[in-house]
């Protein structure tokens, strides 16, 4: 039911209810005059005046104006502004299920965040001083296990471990439209990159410090391979040129040697 059906209900309820209390104040100082001659009309005026309170009672008859007037729906239009600092949803126990604050963390930016039955941080969602929005999702110890924003570069998606560290990666720069894909360990070094940008996708393989040991792609001069050292020096390099002639160098060498 909206609010315009049950103010019109309460209005209708208002009517009858007006109505019923002036005939039966009617009837009862009708029924009231001293007995005598006319006794008979005054108990048939009087039982007139309850059938016609009972009329209005089973709303067959509408109540006077100035009752109808007493309750009226709000003209439609604007609603009225709310401003506050805060708002905090609890449940009927007083545990706090979700909130919109400013975070004076973030320099007063808003945000909104959502906890579970345990009171445990689930869903952030806010925007930092820089202007980048982010979504956090939380495990049920309230970890961020996810995390999704947009900078000025692009947007990126990030996955965490239980403890914290990213372990996946995802990012699309605007500027160049490359895309990238991360894969780290446990401790949050990039061990797989796999990417596709302007000449071509490319896959490479990292170390436990985190340098490129093996990479590999399709440009648009053909497919290439190479093999790094420690010091980020190609050691071997294999490459079929857009001919289909393949060529392999050993020994010190840049990547771009091999192409």
């Amino acid at each position: 039911m909206t609010t315009d059906e049950r103010l019109d209900k309460l209005e209708r309820r208002a009517r009858r209810q007006g109505w019923l209390i002036l005939l039966l104040l009617a009837a009862t100082a009708w029924l009231s005059f001293p007995s005598g001659e006319g006794t008979n009309w005054r108990w048939l005026g009087g039982l007139g005046l309850l059938l016609l309170a009972a009329a209005v009672w089973l709303g067959f008859i509408k109540g006077p104006k100035f009752i109808r007037s007493t309750i009226q729906a709000q003209p439609a239009g604007p609603i009225t502004t709310v401003r506050a600092n805060a708002f905090i949803l609890e449940n009927e126990n007083g545990e706090i299920r979700a909130m919109l604050a400013m975070d004076e963390s973030q320099s007063g930016m808003p945000g909104l965040v959502f906890y579970d039955e345990k009171s445990k941080q689930r869903i952030g969602l806010g925007i930092n001083n820089d202007g980048v929005p982010s979504l956090d999702l939380c495990d049920e110890n309230g970890s961020n296990r996810m995390g999704l924003n947009v900078d000025k570069s692009g947007p990126k998606l990030s996955l965490y471990d239980e403890n914290g560290k990213s372990r996946v990666g995802m990012s699309e720069n605007k500027k160049d439209g490359e895309v990238e894909l991360f894969l780290n360990d446990a401790q949050g070094k990039p061990r797989i990159v796999l990417d596709i940008n302007k000449e071509g996708p490319g896959l490479g393989l990292s170390d436990e410090s985190g340098k490129s040991q093996v990479a590999m792609g399709v440009k648009q001069h053909g497919p290439l391979l190479g093999l790094t050292d420690e010091h980020g020096k190609t050691q071997v390099g294999m490459h079929v040129d857009n001919k289909g002639k393949g060529h392999m160098l050993t020994g010190p060498l840049l990547l771009s040697q091999v192409v």
